[in-house]
């Protein structure tokens, strides 16, 4: 790493995903230039993801030397790894790499995966970061992953992030300072998202004194950026006229009546009702049954409208009597020339949640749902913040009524769309991305906090 006016970076990546930590480098690196008139060099030496989407991406965006298919598929006794862009073996460098970052797949512990942990295939990868850690020595580095590390499976004593940190201590000796932030979060960074993550940071202690690597963090702890802006003023949305939000939970009046009986579309709030237009297909007896009323979700939400919208003198069965003649939410926007979802179970989702108090007024409260999730799963928020994204979120703004782009949400993670390139990655692609990816702002901070300890030296 050369430092003075011109610093130098070279990185390497596994499981490297959008490479939010080198679009986080280019943002600092213009405002050094900028601010402070310094040059900052980066130098994406590899770059290693399973994803075809992701390796895709990086050959786009970042251009790294190399681009590596299988992490796992290293000699470390060789000195050696497989390159698919070259097709051949190289050395694998011993020395030269400044920055090593590795956001180790989150599945083994997602609360959205199966959660096997160690025992799943994935959850090796990150003892193999562990291992090129120690052969690369690089000067610093970071490893990421969901808040559920720091979590203790039956039987253990110490939660899996222990024993990674154990391991790294046992593995590298004192050739490293160690700094664990847990639940960094990208609201910190002053984005209005909520995506906790555990990060692993390490500096070389001949580069970086203990109490610089521990000053620094501690001072990113510390000095938080406000969230001055909710999703909707981020992303520029303007407020939706189109429809009268006035008479949502009134009695349709005779033209409303009129289209609702031509569109035959019987959706409620009753998560019981069944609807010819949009038949429910959540399982195979659904799909051969379109009347089944046999599904899962529909007890869970008739639970959720029992324990947040009724009380003792006012039933489930008084609600349903109460409000199945009236406009629901779906059927207001859907007469305006708006367009609802299509799914049955989603239908009844945004109708009872848009009865619960905390939406209200619905016009203006910055209501977001990621309408993937289940009713109980904590998708819902009204606070103005996007919630964890996962590879299959879909988010609701309920005062926009419509799902949010996915050029928004890459926003929201801290993407500059108008300079990021995609080619022929899909919009599927390119969201599954998104939701597997680091936060830009989260790793622009882990990014800052590590060049700052470089101030302290030994």
């Amino acid at each position: 790493m050369r430092m003075g006016n011109h610093i130098r970076i070279v990185c390497w990546a596994d499981c490297g995903g959008m490479g939010a930590e080198l679009i986080a480098l280019e943002g600092l690196a213009a405002r050094l230039e900028e601010h402070l008139t310094m040059s900052l060099e980066i130098v994406p030496y590899a770059f290693c993801d399973s994803s075809v989407p992701a390796q895709k991406f990086a050959a786009l965006n970042h251009k790294p030397r190399h681009i590596i298919n299988d992490m796992m598929q290293r000699d470390f006794e060789a000195g050696t790894f497989r390159c698919q862009t070259c097709g051949v073996d190289h050395d694998l460098p011993s020395r030269g790499v400044d920055l090593y970052v590795c956001g180790f797949p989150c599945g083994p512990w997602s609360a959205r995966g199966k959660q096997l942990r160690f025992g799943d295939a994935d959850g090796d990868k990150c003892w193999q970061a562990i291992k090129s850690i120690k052969h690369m020595t690089p000067c610093l580095f970071a490893l990421e992953n969901v808040i559920r590390l720091d979590s203790k499976s039956d039987g253990n004593t110490e939660t899996d992030l222990d024993q990674i940190v154990r391991a790294m201590t046992d593995e590298l000796g004192d050739l490293y300072t160690i700094v664990t932030l847990d639940g960094l979060d990208p609201s910190r960074a002053g984005y209005p998202v909520r995506r906790k993550r555990i990060l692993v940071l390490g500096a070389r202690t001949d580069q970086v004194s203990a109490s610089g690597l521990h000053s620094s963090a501690g001072a990113l702890l510390d000095n938080s950026m406000p969230v001055l802006l909710n999703y909707r003023q981020l992303l520029g949305l303007a407020t939706n006229d189109t429809s009268p939000w006035n008479k949502l939970w009134e009695l349709p009046g005779a033209d409303d009546k009129r289209s609702l009986i031509v569109s035959r579309c019987t959706c409620s709030i009753d998560p019981f009702t069944t609807c010819e237009v949009h038949p429910c297909k959540c399982s195979n007896t659904c799909k051969q049954n379109p009347t089944s009323t046999t599904c899962a979700w529909r007890s869970l939400h008739r639970e959720y409208i029992t324990s947040t919208l009724c009380t003792d003198v006012f039933s489930y069965d008084d609600l349903i009597a109460e409000y199945s003649s009236k406009l629901t939410y779906v059927a207001l926007i859907e007469l305006n020339g708006l367009r609802g979802l299509h799914s049955c179970r989603e239908r009844n989702l945004l109708n009872i949640l848009s009865l619960t108090p905390k939406m209200w007024p619905i016009a203006t409260t910055p209501n977001l749902v990621d309408k993937s999730q289940g009713i109980y799963r904590g998708g819902i928020r009204h606070d103005g913040a996007m919630g964890t994204l996962a590879s299959n979120s879909f988010m609701w703004s309920f005062p926009d009524a419509r799902l949010l782009s996915t050029s928004e949400i890459a926003t929201l993670m801290g993407h500059d769309t108008s300079s990021t390139q995609v080619a022929d990655i899909t919009e599927a692609e390119f969201r599954k991305m998104l939701g597997l990816s680091l936060h830009v702002g989260v790793a622009g901070m882990v990014v800052a906090v590590l060049l700052a300890s470089l101030g302290h030296e030994p």
